[in-house]
């Protein structure tokens, strides 16, 4: 178990650099060819799609995760009851999604893009149902592999379509491309490895009780999608397309950051799902170590985008986006909470806490709107951006509060003031030598980082042995078995 959870955590973050790499230079790309405004339209109508898609999804990707990492012998049950809910739930999906898009401005020579987000929608959640049975299995170099070939097959036929001079249709369709070739690929590799038929199958009585556990992540999850959605929509109603362009540009470099810390985060969620039920002390230091670990990488990054973002707009977008400078700057403030309270809903949904979790998504969405209606309007783009940092701040209190309540964790004060520490020297050092190029702003940040955190022992050899028993309550036995 232990060569696999290492495995797993370093194929995973492995994978999730390479795909997020090349999304930024795909999204660099892409704003720089269709403009702010195109850009921002293209945005606005996969985000809608993404909300509405909250139907396809529904919450069944956390279930099937948490279960089969504790009964895998059901794995073809959930696949074939999950995968025929999904496509009922799809058929209804795209058509409700082209209509809001009518009723909310769009016009039939700009429906493309709606039309293919909602398609592009219902096929990620398809591909979803594999991915979840591989992480419940701890397979988690399978979708790595997948989404990397399937993102750098994407990108190279987008560079094409570019180079043809592509429109915005041209340009959706790419998006769509990606989750096809991740569906196609998943299906053999899930049946080779598994033995698993991707054939749909109902069980009435089944997928009831799968309806009603799925219920509460569904809530979350649509409030959540709400959260990170709804405020490209409101800003496209109130300032129109191009004030959605300039922070749709900083908001999706957020985007893609925000799963890198993800692949951590999906192989510790059926590691916690275990521990609930067999060890609340071995559950507690894994809490423990996961926060802080997510919290040492989150604040070099935090800091990166608030400290050089002027670099990294210009260098990634040009001239054409100043506007979103100020919005990145605020956006990775952000992004350091962002981080840790992904980690704390996960441990909510691992411990069975899920309807907590919605509460607490609840609370962060009508915040989130209030101020946005109350902040658009005055300061526009920016105005969303600064939404987004007081929500998550608030979000990371409350969720603080819950975590340590459930699972009584207790973070080390002195990590933390190494951490902290690190941060500071490395804001220091960016400050200091503030007319570096992008990538010599990066190394100096990342150089610094690491000096001062691992120089004083910020983790020590103690710590990761902590952190690895944790995790692996059953190493000793395991290793000995090897």
């Amino acid at each position: 178990m232990l060569r696999r959870v290492i495995f797993n955590s370093s194929v995973m973050l492995a994978g999730q650099v390479i795909v997020k790499v090349l999304g930024l230079v795909w999204l660099a790309i892409i704003a720089r060819h269709l403009g702010d405004a195109r850009f921002g339209y293209l945005t606005y109508a996969f985000s809608l799609a993404s909300l509405l898609g909250i139907l396809i999804e529904f919450g069944f990707s956390s279930v099937i995760t948490r279960a089969i990492a504790r009964r895998p012998e059901e794995s073809a049950r959930y696949l074939s009851n999950v995968l025929s809910l999904r496509l009922g739930l799809s058929a209804i999906a795209i058509p409700l999604t082209v209509l809001v898009a009518l009723h909310t401005g769009a016009t039939r020579t700009t429906l493309t893009p709606v039309y293919v987000g909602a398609a592009a929608t219902a096929v990620a959640g398809l591909y979803a149902i594999s991915s979840s049975i591989f992480f419940g299995r701890e397979k988690m170099e399978f979708p790595s592999m997948i989404l990397v070939g399937s993102k750098l097959a994407a990108i190279l036929v987008g560079l094409w379509v570019v180079h043809l001079g592509a429109g915005i249709a041209g340009i959706a369709l790419v998006f769509l491309l990606e989750p096809v070739l991740n569906l196609l690929v998943s299906v053999p590799v899930l049946s080779r490895q598994f033995g698993l038929k991707f054939v749909p199958g109902l069980d009435f009585r089944f997928c009831r009780h799968l309806i009603s556990e799925a219920l509460p992540f569904a809530l979350a999850l649509a409030l959540g999608l709400v959260y990170f959605k709804i405020d490209v929509v409101m800003l496209s109603a109130m300032k129109g397309s191009q004030c959605v362009g300039w922070y749709s540009a900083g908001y999706r470099l957020m985007e893609g950051l925000v799963y890198l810390p993800a692949a951590f985060v999906n192989t510790v969620f059926p590691t916690f799902s275990k521990l609930k039920n067999s060890s609340g002390d071995q559950l507690r230091t894994a809490v423990a170590r996961s926060w802080e670990f997510v919290a040492a990488f989150a604040l070099p990054t935090a800091l990166g985008l608030i400290l050089i973002s002027d670099r990294i707009v210009l260098t990634l977008f040009g001239d054409g986006y100043l506007e979103t400078i100020p919005v990145l700057r605020w956006i990775g403030a952000a992004l350091f909470f962002v981080f840790i309270n992904n980690l704390l809903g996960v441990l909510l949904g691992a411990i069975d806490r899920q309807k907590t979790h919605f509460y607490c998504s609840l609370l962060g969405v009508i915040v989130n709107v209030s101020l946005n209606l109350y902040l658009i309007p005055r300061q526009a783009h920016l105005g969303a951006a600064k939404a987004t940092l007081i929500t998550q701040v608030l979000l990371l209190v409350l969720l603080s509060v819950l975590a340590v309540r459930f699972t009584r964790v207790r973070l080390s004060g002195t990590r933390i003031l190494k951490i902290t520490f690190s941060g500071a020297l490395m804001a220091g050092a960016l400050l200091y030598w503030n007319e570096l190029p992008l990538i010599a702003a990066l190394a100096l940040g990342a150089g610094v980082y690491l000096v001062g955190h691992f120089v004083p022992r910020a983790v020590t050899r103690e710590n990761r042995r902590e952190m690895r028993d944790a995790i692996l309550p059953d190493r000793k036995r395991t290793l000995g078995s090897t």
